[in-house]
């Protein structure tokens, strides 16, 4: 697949939002394309576009301001436990 003419395609219809629901190599292409056409939309990453380490290195680090990534992980409290830690709490 090629994601300019893509990216192309969507900025020519006015779109201004781009989720990029894709594997680490084209999400790294998409981020990179959108730079070198200089086309700045609200964007979007599912989680496993947004890889740091497999995603954001070959795009650039520069190239990756502004996204929005939804992110998973093991909850750091107990259910019912308040989550925001006290300032006497000592675990974090």
């Amino acid at each position: 697949m090629k994601v300019k003419p893509v990216m192309d395609a969507l900025e020519d219809r006015g779109a201004d939002v781009v989720l990029v629901a894709a594997t680490p190599k084209f999400a790294a292409q998409a981020i990179r394309k959108l730079t070198e056409i200089g086309w700045k939309p609200m964007h979007f990453l599912n989680n496993v576009s947004g890889s740091i380490g497999g995603v954001i290195p070959p795009a650039g680090p520069e190239n990756a301001e502004d996204i929005i990534s939804s992110a998973r992980g093991a909850m750091p409290f107990k259910p019912g436990e308040s989550w925001v830690p006290s300032s006497r709490s000592s675990r974090i």
